[in-house]
């Protein structure tokens, strides 16, 4: 029988780890299934966001509420998942405890063929034709760097947001093996992480709305709370390309970008009192 759908709302989080392991396989023991189901959410009134906001905090939180496995996967919709993300990963679990980690998993994008163009238009119809591909495989992801077709995410316009995830030392890393990253290099580090579903695994800060600062706020909260952040191998996202979006064009220039960022520092100043007595397991590197 097919899973039970999703509760009209989402239900409260709840600390997983002690039900049955094949909870976290799929239902019944059984090898995972996929489902469709749909969520009409309307976001509670915020007083520090301006009318029309997206609370796209406030929606990651809600989607990981109603997650019904022990661990989850934190990534944007337009990242597609290698074919080895998911086996791997299930292989990860049972020895994962409570240990306070964040298992990255390194993002890549397709760089040419105007890929990375605003409109996206010529890359998506060559993918359409069957005349590019996103890389699935390891493999594939190997000689699409080698022929300078993908790269790592947003390095041209953001190399710090991944820098840290060292893709070189990556690319060495047997199938399922982890590497620790000894340090983050920059603040601005937002890998996607793959998390355990947990009362005390830090959520995502709803203050932030729309774009700038909303992903990485979280990263900075797991680093001064003591979280070790490992890097998994072989397996990875690839970004799908898209039109450059207008709303974040007009997120650009407008107040919203000053007040994230003063969100944001805000936020750091608060995380840091939090945990003064916290020695992170992944530092900055000095």
């Amino acid at each position: 029988a097919p899973p039970p759908p999703f509760p009209p709302t989402p239900p409260p989080p709840q600390d997983v780890p002690s039900l049955p392991w094949p909870l976290s396989l799929g239902f019944n023991g059984s090898a995972p299934r996929c489902a469709a189901s749909l969520l009409e959410l309307a976001a509670p009134p915020n007083p520090s966001h301006p009318t029309g906001a997206y609370p796209i905090n406030w929606m990651r939180n809600q989607a990981i509420a109603c997650a019904r496995t022990s661990h989850y996967l934190i990534a944007d919709i337009d990242f597609w998942p290698s074919v080895e993300l998911l086996p791997v990963l299930r292989r990860q679990l049972p020895a994962w405890g409570l240990k306070e980690k964040a298992l990255v998993v390194p993002a890549f994008q397709r760089s040419g063929h105007g890929c990375r163009a605003k409109s996206g238009g010529a890359c998506r119809e060559a993918l359409g034709r069957g005349l590019l591909k996103v890389p699935s495989t390891f493999g594939e992801l190997v000689a699409c760097a080698k022929e300078r077709q993908c790269s790592v995410f947003d390095s041209e316009y953001n190399s710090a947001g991944q820098a840290s995830t060292n893709v070189n030392a990556w690319r060495g890393l047997a199938l399922g093996a982890k590497m620790p990253i000894r340090c983050i290099s920059s603040s601005r580090y937002e890998p996607f992480v793959v998390l355990r579903k947990g009362n005390e695994t830090p959520r995502f800060d709803e203050r932030f709305y729309g774009y700038g600062k909303n992903k990485v706020q979280l990263i900075v909260h797991l680093r001064l709370a003591g979280y070790a952040f490992e890097v998994l191998g072989k397996a990875f996202l690839v970004h799908f390309p898209h039109p450059v979006s207008s709303s974040k064009q007009a997120w650009l220039h407008s107040s919203a970008h000053a007040a994230m960022d003063r969100l944001f520092r805000q936020f750091e100043a608060e995380m840091a009192t939090k945990y003064e007595n916290v020695k992170p397991a992944t530092p900055l590197c000095h």
